[in-house]
């Protein structure tokens, strides 16, 4: 019943404290930044790395802390797939672009045939 009540990093969290271990400690024993060991406890996805590193981090945390590290990489890449089938509307789909004004491309495209003139009448100069 506590699966499905609590998140991984709650869980990995309850489990440290359980033991009396600090934040840092978890950090010394995983060779994890304490940034990414909040993150992950605080469930906060943005603040994490890609999906293999937090994987692996989940697997050396839980292991320091006595949990199945294997039962939580099965919940996160589970709430990974709830997040992932959640609908987003889709942006307009007139992405027409817009084309400059004909002085900014001639500009554009001038500048550098001007440059190589100058060079080179500079050159035989």
């Amino acid at each position: 019943m506590t699966r499905d009540i609590l998140s991984v990093g709650a869980k990995l969290k309850a489990a440290r404290l359980q033991r009396g271990l600090s934040v840092s400690a978890i950090a010394k024993e995983t060779c994890m930044r304490k940034l990414c060991i909040l993150a992950l406890e605080k469930d906060d996805q943005a603040a994490l790395p890609a999906k293999a590193f937090v994987i692996g981090f989940i697997r050396s945390y839980a292991k320091v802390v006595g949990l199945d590290g294997c039962e939580l990489v099965t919940d996160y890449k589970a709430t990974l797939d709830q997040k992932s089938a959640i609908i987003v509307p889709l942006q307009s789909l007139d992405r027409q672009k817009k084309s400059k004004p004909l002085l900014s491309r001639l500009v554009n495209i001038m500048t550098p045939a001007f440059s190589v003139l100058g060079l080179v009448v500079m050159w035989w100069g």
